[in-house]
């Protein structure tokens, strides 16, 4: 099978083949944006990273390594943002940075082959990895961080996350400034921390609430032993009072959930505002306007590079989470079910 060069990606995004091997080779210049650009096409059609690392110069003395999972690179723009807030620190501390993709046929040999892991100082992780790549990286002596982890990952490493908590308070308060009282929580059920997270920062911040507005106070649906997204909102239909707003557990429940709703007559005559919480943005190209609660991903790669280099200078060995800031971004008060429906 014929190798793709770096030409023929450049060839096939209508770009120079310069900003592609900047790209590729991790170097300094190119947009968040551009980035995972071609990121996406390289690895759409079959670009062989390891042979492109097993030819390169670089100096190794102050290198980490980013795993990356190439369906996640593929299906988000995240790893480009992040790699935008770490380059500064990078750049600043002197490290330099190899990507690493992987996917579930990837073997320890495809990962490992001529990277020199004696000569990286750290590895940065983003979101997940495969078990047996994984179990190799636990008997080496260096720091190893998360970023996002998926909860299976264990409790063993420092983890870089979004304050999933304290989103769920700002949806909720944003709601009530905004004059709803009769609110909704639907979620994906997946089984995963971070929603419940999100769940009782909602609960415990609109209890707070309450306590400071006896005389006006908010409800909320939500069923946490439900078993879809789809029984949440027949449940809704049924409710005494129907709620204005819903809080939704990520982007990708709350497209679902207008999905449904723009199948359903029953709220078609209704002004319902749609709050997503998320940290991933799967679906940022998307045109829907929802109201997100969301980190800044450019911050969280800072943070993620000046904890690997600190944990690499000082030797440190404790296990930390540090958790990210969310704030609230896209849309506008007046984002409802109307405009969603365009009637």
């Amino acid at each position: 099978m014929k190798k793709v060069s770096m030409q023929t990606i450049a060839d096939s995004l209508g770009i120079s083949k310069s900003l592609v091997s900047l790209t590729l080779n991790d170097k300094y210049g190119v947009s968040s944006e551009l980035r995972y650009q071609i990121f996406k096409k390289a690895l759409e059609l079959g670009y062989d990273f390891n042979y492109n690392y097993n030819n390169k110069n670089t100096d190794h003395k102050k290198r980490i390594c980013i795993f990356i999972d190439k369906k996640f690179a593929i299906m988000s723009k995240y790893f480009g943002k992040f790699l935008e807030g770490a380059e500064k620190i990078f750049i600043r501390e002197g490290y330099k940075y190899q990507l690493i993709f992987w996917d579930e046929s990837s073997t320890l040999q495809d990962v490992f082959e001529d990277i020199h892991l004696k000569e990286v100082k750290g590895y940065i992780i983003l979101k997940t990895l495969k078990k047996e790549i994984l179990d190799a990286l636990r008997v080496i002596d260096k720091p190893i961080e998360f970023v996002d982890p998926n909860d299976y990952m264990g409790s063993e490493f420092t983890k870089i996350k979004m304050n999933n908590y304290q989103a769920g308070g700002l949806a909720v308060s944003y709601l009530y400034e905004k004059g709803h009282r009769n609110l909704a929580y639907v979620s994906e059920r997946q089984g995963l921390n971070y929603f419940g997270e999100r769940f009782y920062g909602v609960k415990d911040v609109l209890e707070v609430i309450n306590r400071k507005h006896l005389g006006d106070p908010a409800s909320i649906y939500y069923n946490l032993n439900g078993t879809s997204l789809e029984e949440d909102l027949k449940n809704i239909q049924e409710l005494p009072i129907t709620p204005t707003a819903f809080i939704c557990s990520s982007k990708k429940a709350a497209k679902h959930a207008i999905s449904k709703l723009k199948d359903s007559d029953f709220f078609k005559d209704k002004n319902v505002s749609i709050v997503a919480i998320d940290g991933i943005d799967y679906i940022d190209e998307s045109n829907e306007p929802i109201i997100t609660i969301k980190p800044s991903i450019v911050k969280i790669g800072e943070v993620a590079a000046d904890t690997i280099i600190s944990d690499i200078k000082y030797f440190e060995t404790t296990i930390k989470t540090i958790l990210i800031d969310t704030k609230l971004y896209d849309g506008s008060s007046d984002t409802n079910l109307k405009k969603l429906l365009n009637i």
